[in-house]
């Protein structure tokens, strides 16, 4: 498996040598086989490409992931459809039943749920809002109709950032790591859903005619809480987002949870679980089991 995360704040060129990503820095180069690269991250605004190392991170799969001036997340190089079977793939997942499709979000706002519990109680958080978020989970309905979700989200992050924490301000250290950490673990849940030929833009819940990530926005609901715990546990108190944080939440999909019995790195996971959704829509499989829970997380330490 590529798993090594290449992340690069000064650089002059990176270009192609060998097999290799070749990265110039001050005249120093830096040599990184490219079978051994699962992402990389580009945050020098200045840094120039060759068009030979852009196709071979397309023909080896990596996920390009490119910064603006703030350090944001700004763009995905993704590759124009690769499979061999692109074009039945795309005319399954264009019929995708609505009424399946609800079944399997209840599904995941439940998951979602169980993994922001999950995440409350590393973080001792009190009894009673553990109770609440018990509640929703037993509540939720088909196509979340009653939108548990929305309801849970509003407690779950007062309960782990305080009372005063409102997620969709963009002004504190802690919302900019979220969106940071947020937006890295949906590219590259976008990157493996393209890799098995299926449309981004086209949702099992998110359907906002703006979003080019849909599906990956369905499909990352149920990591995100692992974005959450880090901020929580490292950056609650911050008061400067600085690059050894974004480091870390970079290094957030090198870790392991418990998945079918078995201890997977993230990426396999979210290999297996887009998988499982294609079987559930296309041959009926069962896919309850085959949602993630964050049982058993564990973190890969640099």
């Amino acid at each position: 498996m590529s798993w090594r995360i290449v992340y690069v704040t000064q650089c002059e060129r990176l270009s192609l040598y060998l097999d290799n990503l070749l990265i110039v820095k001050d005249n120093v180069e830096y040599k990184i086989p490219l079978k051994d690269i699962g992402t990389i991250v580009v945050e020098d605004y200045k840094a120039t490409f060759t068009m030979k190392i852009l196709n071979k991170f397309i023909e080896h799969n990596i996920l390009l992931i490119t910064c603006d001036e703030k350090h944001n997340p700004y763009g995905v190089i993704n590759s124009l459809g690769h499979h061999s079977r692109q074009y039945k793939i795309v005319s399954n997942q264009i019929k995708w039943k609505d009424f399946e499709k609800d079944i399997l979000w209840k599904e995941i706002v439940k998951n979602k749920l169980r993994n922001q519990l999950k995440i409350m109680k590393l973080l001792d958080c009190n009894e009673k809002l553990l109770d609440k978020i018990k509640q929703y989970i037993e509540t939720v309905e088909v196509g979340d109709a009653t939108n548990r979700e929305g309801i849970g989200a509003g407690v779950y992050f007062r309960a782990i950032y305080g009372d005063e924490f409102k997620r969709k301000v963009n002004i504190s250290v802690q919302n900019s790591a979220l969106n940071y950490g947020y937006a890295v673990l949906t590219s590259k849940v976008a990157k493996i859903i393209a890799g098995k030929g299926l449309l981004n833009y086209i949702g099992i819940h998110h359907k906002n005619e703006y979003n080019r990530f849909n599906l990956a926005c369905d499909v990352v609901e149920v990591f995100r809480p692992i974005v959450d715990y880090y901020v929580a546990k490292h950056l609650k108190e911050a008061s400067y987002f600085a690059k050894e944080d974004r480091i870390e939440l970079l290094n957030l999909m090198n870790s392991k949870i418990l998945y079918q019995g078995r201890k997977e790195f993230l990426t396999n996971c979210i290999e297996k679980y887009v998988e499982a959704i294609i079987n559930y829509f296309e041959n009926g499989e069962e896919i309850e089991s085959k949602i993630p829970t964050l049982e058993g997380l564990e973190f890969y330490e640099l």
